[in-house]
C-alpha cells in the first residue's frame, strides 16, 4: 500500500502517457487516451445499466463512486480494466467528467492496487498534469480560471487549483519531458495562445452566463 505520495512519478507518467498517445491537441482527448489501451475499456454508467439491464439508478447506487470507478478483471489474459464513469447530464459538468476519467487512468497506469491516501494524491497528480501540462500552461498569454477552462477543458475548481500550484507544479517537469511536450503540441504557432478560438468561446460563455453552476468538489 502506498501512503507517501510520489508527484514526481505521478507526473512524469502523465507526460509519457501524453507523449506516447496524445494528439498534441487541446483539450486533452481522455477518452482516446484510455481507448488507446489494449486491457482497458471505457464504459458511461447509461451503457452499463443498458447492458446489465438494470436502471441507471439502481446501478449507480452500487458503485463505489458518484463520479467514476475502475472495475479489475485478473485472467489468464492478465490484468484488465473497465473504467466506468457518470454521464447523467445533471451531475457536475465535462469538465469534472474529464478529470474523473483522467484520474481513474492514473490509478491503472501507477498501477495502485489498494486505495490509500497516497495513491489519491498521486491520481490527482496525474490528472492534473495530463489535462492541464505544466510546460504548455505557462506558455499561455493570460493565465485566469476563463482561460483554463477554455483551453484544457477544466472545471473551475481543477483551474483555480492548477493556478494556485504552479510554482509546485514546475519542479515536477524535467527537461526532456519538457522538450517532448513543445514538439508535440508546438505552442509557438500560436496553438495556445488566447487568441480568436479561446476568445470567440469566452465570449460566447459569457453571454450566456444567466444560472448558476454548480462548482464540483475535486
Amino acid at each position: 500500500m502506498r501512503e507517501r505520495a510520489d508527484r514526481r512519478r505521478a507526473a512524469r507518467t502523465a507526460y509519457r502517457t501524453l507523449l506516447a498517445a496524445s494528439e498534441g491537441r487541446l483539450p486533452i482527448d481522455v477518452k482516446a487516451i484510455i481507448k488507446k489501451l489494449n486491457n482497458v475499456q471505457i464504459m458511461s454508467y447509461t451503457q452499463a445499466a443498458l447492458a446489465l439491464g438494470d436502471s441507471f439508478s439502481r446501478l449507480t447506487q452500487g458503485m463505489p463512486s458518484d463520479s467514476a470507478c475502475t472495475l479489475v478483471e485478473e485472467g489468464p489474459a492478465g490484468i484488465r480494466y473497465l473504467v466506468l464513469y457518470n454521464d447523467d447530464a445533471g451531475y457536475g459538468n465535462e469538465g469534472r467528467r474529464r478529470w474523473s476519467l483522467a484520474h481513474e487512468l492514473g490509478h491503472i497506469l501507477l498501477k495502485h492496487e489498494e486505495d490509500s491516501s497516497g495513491a489519491e494524491i498521486e491520481a490527482d497528480c496525474f490528472a492534473r498534469h495530463l489535462l492541464c501540462p505544466q510546460p504548455l500552461l505557462e506558455r499561455l498569454d493570460a493565465l485566469d480560471e476563463d482561460v483554463l477552462c477554455v483551453a484544457f477543458g477544466l472545471s473551475r475548481s481543477a483551474a483555480r487549483s492548477a493556478l494556485r500550484g504552479m510554482e509546485a507544479a514546475r519542479i515536477l517537469v524535467d527537461e526532456d519531458m519538457r522538450a517532448g511536450l513543445m514538439e508535440l503540441f508546438r505552442p509557438d504557432e500560436g496553438l495556445l495562445r488566447p487568441g480568436q478560438k479561446v476568445a470567440c468561446a469566452l465570449r460566447r460563455r459569457r453571454k450566456g452566463a444567466t444560472r448558476t453552476v454548480r462548482e464540483p468538489n475535486l
